[in-house]
C-alpha cells in the first residue's frame, strides 16, 4: 500500500466517524452528507462533510454548485441570449446569498449541537 491509499482510507474512515456524530446528533442523512458531497466523495475529492467544514468551504461549495445548477436552468429557459454579462451578475447574485445563508445556518446548527471541530475527530488508523 502506497501513502496516497493510506491517505485515502484514513479521510474516508474520518468522513465515516462525522458522519456518526451527525447521525447522533439527530442530523438528516441528506442534510450531513449532500449529493454534491457524496458526488466529490466518489470522485475522490477530500472535501470535508458540511457540518465539518469552514463558513467560507461551504459557501464556495455551496456557491459554485448553485450556480451550475441556476446557470443549465437560465440556459435552457433561454434568459441569457441578449446580455451575457448581466447573466453572469445575476448568477453571482442568485448563487453567492443563499450560499452565504446556507454557511451561516451551517456554522450556527453545528454550534447547536455542539459538535467536534473536524481536527479533533479521532480514527483509529491500522494498517495490515
Amino acid at each position: 500500500m502506497n501513502w496516497g491509499d493510506a491517505i485515502a482510507m484514513v479521510y474516508s474512515a474520518k468522513i465515516d466517524k462525522a458522519l456518526e456524530l451527525l447521525d447522533a446528533a439527530g442530523v438528516m442523512r441528506w442534510s450531513a452528507a449532500p449529493p454534491i458531497y457524496c458526488l466529490l466523495w466518489s470522485l475522490g475529492i477530500p472535501v470535508r462533510p458540511p457540518y465539518f467544514a469552514t463558513f467560507w468551504g461551504n459557501v464556495v461549495v455551496t456557491a459554485i454548485y448553485m450556480a451550475v445548477a441556476f446557470s443549465i436552468v437560465g440556459w435552457l429557459l433561454g434568459f441569457y441570449t441578449d446580455k451575457p454579462g448581466a447573466a453572469v451578475l445575476l448568477i453571482f447574485w442568485i448563487a453567492g446569498v443563499p450560499a452565504l445563508g446556507t454557511a451561516a445556518f451551517i456554522r450556527w446548527r453545528q454550534h447547536k449541537l455542539g459538535l467536534p471541530a473536524w481536527e479533533d475527530i479521532e480514527v483509529v488508523d491500522r494498517f495490515d
